[in-house]
């Protein structure tokens, strides 16, 4: 009988895991691109569904797995506790906010006293930051072999190249609408899904990014049995670029257009220093190093078609006004610097920038709302505190490292390692002047792209997954690990 019964068991333990990752391919990397995800009701929705999803992912039938680097998972918990701390009403006046004193003078009576001077801004940024740490454990829980890489990183460059072709037919029809509903905002520029065009600009690199590397894999493709889907493949792809290339240029996003190109810089790089360092023989570098100059001319031709979109939809205006726009968003970030400084220790609660800066601003665009400091960094501190900001980003820094460790022990077989180190570097450079990572449309594709990225650096360097040599596993097989 238990013979008999192991067959079926193990179809069923198959079927649970493949719809257990059908569910979490949902939650990463299409539920976030409603509306960008941005509005409370589908943070909610998203953090329920991808909190679900780890309570799966750790039951032992799908791997028992506990976690990613110690050392990273306890500076994130020490945060959330924070986060915690500054919600707590009824704390003395040297931690709770000056301005719970204030409000209750103003009002008559006594009011609780609390760290963060909005609650609920806290309590919302927590959630939003516990939803990014959940995509950021089923990436690495769920994603962590090489099939597992290539479906995501095939995923997200599929998913991209759709919205930007969706946001190319909606800007044909008028450019007026995002899913049905009319624009408030941003009614020159091409926004897909989202409703900001720096965060859809931001969305559309990793996906460009993802498709770049792909591309460049395809043309690698030399097994006589392979090349006619070898070219297939690399058609595909190729239109992918030359959707999202236009899709992104029609954004106007001036840092999204300037740090797409840099991270495709680097994602080229990347791939060329690994990929020499694997190939030994003269001949063979030369021809490994004609899929890269094949893939650099193509590049070449998408950023001609960008160049002749920008002139089209009037970026090169924009990228002239760059200046100083940047000095006045320099003035909001150093003001917020000052809050920071203000409160160090503790800082004015998680999440509460538009509730704190009106007691700082300092007549900058006395007109414009700012709901955000465009520096995650400054804001970050003044919200969370020196001490628990540097945790976070410490955070952050190890997992990069763990990518950067996976990257080099796949080698020319960790595409999503390229990936996912490129995305990061323009997510964290955006972030100097945007907010696009604040964006779920945007953290959660990118931190399940790290996740998964982290996952990969676990074991020998120089090792691919199944234990040999890094330099061998792509040669082994066409499409390589991804």
């Amino acid at each position: 009988m238990a013979g008999r019964g192991s067959p079926l068991v193990a179809l069923v333990s198959r079927l649970a895991g493949s719809a257990l990752r059908a569910a979490a391919l949902f939650g990463l990397l299409l539920l976030p691109l409603l509306y960008g995800g941005d509005r409370p009701m589908l943070w909610h929705v998203q953090a329920a569904l991808l909190g679900a999803l780890v309570l799966l992912a750790r039951r032992p039938e799908n791997g028992g797995a506990v976690g990613p680097s110690p050392a990273a998972a306890a500076l994130f918990a020490v945060v959330a506790l924070w986060c915690v701390v500054q919600m707590l009403p009824g704390l003395p006046p040297p931690l709770a906010a000056p301005a719970w004193e204030v409000a209750s003078a103003a009002l008559g009576q006594p009011l609780p006293g609390r760290i963060s001077i909005a609650p609920e801004q806290t309590r919302l940024a927590l959630l939003r930051m516990l939803t990014d740490a959940a995509a950021f454990w089923l990436g690495w829980a769920l994603f962590r072999d090489s099939d597992g890489r290539r479906l995501v990183l095939g995923s997200v460059a599929g998913i991209a190249a759709a919205v930007a072709g969706y946001g190319l037919a909606e800007w044909a029809l008028g450019n007026t609408a995002v899913l049905g509903i009319a624009k408030f905002g941003h009614h020159d520029a091409l926004t897909g899904s989202f409703f900001g065009r720096n965060a859809f600009a931001t969305f559309l690199t990793i996906g460009l990014l993802a498709t770049l590397d792909l591309l460049l894999r395809a043309l690698r493709q030399r097994e006589p049995g392979e090349a006619s889907l070898a070219v297939s493949r690399a058609g595909a792809l190729a239109l992918g670029l030359v959707l999202l290339v236009a899709a992104l240029a029609l954004t106007r996003s001036r840092s999204g257009i300037v740090l797409a190109a840099l991270g495709a810089a680097l994602l080229v790089g990347l791939r060329l220093a690994r990929r020499w360092r694997e190939l030994r023989p003269t001949g063979e570098r030369r021809r490994g190093v004609l899929p890269l100059i094949l893939g650099g001319m193509g590049l070449l031709a998408a950023a001609g078609l960008g160049a002749a979109l920008l002139l089209r939809a009037g970026t090169w205006d924009r990228l002239g006004r760059l200046i100083e726009d940047g000095e006045t968003r320099l003035a909001v970030a150093a003001l917020t610097w000052r809050a920071a400084l203000d409160r160090p220790l503790t800082g004015h609660g998680a999440g509460t920038f538009e509730a704190m800066f009106p007691a700082y601003r300092d007549g900058i665009r006395t007109w414009a709302v700012w709901d955000n400091a465009h520096n995650i960094y400054v804001e970050a501190m003044a919200g969370l505190g020196l001490p628990m900001a540097l945790a976070l980003f410490g955070a952050v820094l190890l997992a990069i490292r763990a990518a950067a460790r996976g990257w080099w022990r796949l080698g020319s077989a960790g595409g999503a390692c390229r990936v996912a180190i490129a995305a990061a570097f323009v997510v964290l450079a955006q972030g100097l002047q945007e907010f696009a990572l604040l964006v779920p449309g945007v953290s959660i594709p990118f931190w399940t792209l790290l996740g998964l990225a982290a996952a990969a650096g676990e074991g020998p360097a120089g090792q691919s997954d199944a234990g040999s040599p890094a330099a061998g596993s792509e040669r082994l097989r066409p499409g390589g690990a991804g």
